[in-house]
């Protein structure tokens, strides 16, 4: 241990954590402050790293947010050499109550800072210079609030006096806007992370293990990408583009001065641009306005989109399939023997989402369909659909069209997802009365009869065979 670091006096950290802010709750929906990415390092080990440096033994984090992602991720503090404990509080607590989080700690060796800062220089010079015999009072950094909360009590010897370093020492990112401009600023490299993260892929690409950029993929710049990430021919990266881990830069996309959160996907050709993106919300710096997307084919949690296909359901098409082929391989010999088509393909069109002006957004997609007059008998080739994972077996009507005359209700309502086999299609309404078909699903959907629906099969099986 240097000189300078034994004679900082600082031996103990405390770390608060602001709770669910109101500047920043759209991007804390699923992390707490301290798990926020900076650079694509979570904003408490920025702080731990620098603690280490400054000869800081002992790390005490009051969590108010999602605790145990925290405790999760920094474990005991080993890693970084530190020990490392916590202690859950409220916003709001009382300073008596704040006092019994502390009381354990000596206040002659105590630097107390909250995490809406980050740390943007080297701490220990400013704390060696306010650091002397006479004055060993604890010390504090942007975390004014909370010490004069905590030292309005009289049980708390702090209250006799406590050192406020300067805040120009902690960058502030305590709204939408700051929390940008300090990654941004990070990764052009304005202000300094004594340890960078990940390793460097090429020239200003820096990124963790697992990543994968297809080759016709352009990097510019600057940049940063998480744990197995996936960057598709034609995409463009950067400059300055921060990519959160197990994330999807689709075909063609371009992440530019931006942020994108862990486990987000951006959808073929979409453009994001001086940016936060956190699972369906996007903050746009430029103009300080912030959106909530409900399109996946735009930004969406992967897990979430309606692409994707239970193994179950597939198993039952399957099933279904083997059924009932020798059926439909008999009525296609029978329209073939007759000098008729026997199979058409048929372009429709599946709910995806709403749009920004609050209207529903549409998916072309293209069936296979039996050339027979029956819609039921019609549509049994699709099952091949739900097989290769293209639209479940359960949901709502596909539409013919996209100019749909929807009524104002319909906009309120959740997204429909699509599917093979429709509560209006088993109750065979008339799929030119539009309203009908979408009263029938809405009433699906409230009865949660999406997903594989064994009551809705059987009724679609019984009236196949009725129909046969």
């Amino acid at each position: 241990m240097s000189e300078a670091v034994q004679e900082s006096r600082v031996r103990t950290l405390v770390l608060i954590d602001p709770g669910l802010s109101e500047p920043l709750e759209p991007i804390l929906r699923e992390v707490g402050a301290p798990m926020l990415p900076l650079g694509s390092k979570p904003m408490i080990q920025h702080w731990l790293e620098r603690a280490a440096d400054m000869g800081v033994t002992r790390v005490r984090i009051l969590l108010s947010h999602f605790p145990e992602k925290t405790r999760q991720f920094v474990g005991d503090g080993s890693r970084w050499g530190l020990s490392v404990d916590y202690a859950a509080y409220r916003l709001g607590q009382d300073g008596e109550g704040l006092w019994a989080l502390l009381a354990d700690i000596d206040p002659t060796a105590v630097l107390v800072a909250s995490l809406v800062g980050w740390p943007s220089t080297d701490l220990l010079p400013h704390i060696l210079e306010r650091a002397s015999a006479a004055d060993s009072t604890p010390m504090s950094l942007h975390a004014e609030a909370f010490m004069g909360q905590l030292c309005a009590t009289s049980s708390c010897p702090w209250h006799k006096g406590w050192q406020g370093l300067d805040d120009t020492l902690c960058r502030d990112f305590s709204s939408l806007k700051g929390y940008w401009e300090l990654n941004m600023q990070l990764i052009s490299g304005e202000i300094w992370d004594p340890l960078p993260f990940g390793f460097e892929l090429m020239p200003g690409l820096r990124a963790a293990s697992n990543c994968r950029i297809d080759k016709g993929a352009t990097v510019l710049g600057a940049n940063i990408l998480g744990e197995s990430c996936i960057v598709r021919d034609r995409a463009v990266l950067g400059p300055n583009a921060i990519v959160g881990a197990h994330s999807v830069i689709e075909e063609a996309a371009s992440v530019t001065n931006s942020v994108v959160f862990p486990r987000s996907y951006v959808g073929s050709h979409i453009q994001i641009r001086d940016a936060i993106v956190a699972g369906d919300v996007i903050y746009n710096a430029d103009s300080d306005v912030l959106l909530y997307i409900n399109d996946p084919e735009i930004v969406a949690r992967r897990e979430h989109t309606w692409h994707r296909v239970a193994l179950r359901q597939r198993l039952l098409a399957l099933l279904l399939i083997a059924v009932l082929s020798p059926v439909v391989v008999a009525r296609a010999l029978f329209l073939r023997l007759s000098g008729k088509r026997a199979f058409v393909r048929e372009q429709w069109f599946a709910e995806e989402g709403v749009g920004l002006d609050g209207q529903r957004l549409f998916g072309e997609v293209s069936l296979l369909s039996l050339d027979v007059p029956s819609p039921l008998w019609r549509r049994v080739t699709w099952l091949g659909a739900v097989v290769s994972g293209e639209l479940p077996l359960v949901g709502t009507s596909l539409r013919a069209s996209t100019p749909v005359p929807y009524p104002d209700w319909v906009n309120e309502a959740e997204v429909f997802k699509p599917g093979i086999i429709s509560l209006a299609l088993v109750e065979d309404v008339s799929q030119d009365d539009i309203e009908a078909v979408i009263i029938a699903d809405a009433y699906q959907l409230a009865r949660e009869q999406l997903g594989l629906n064994f009551t809705l099969v059987r009724r679609w099986i019984q009236r196949l065979f009725v129909l046969a």
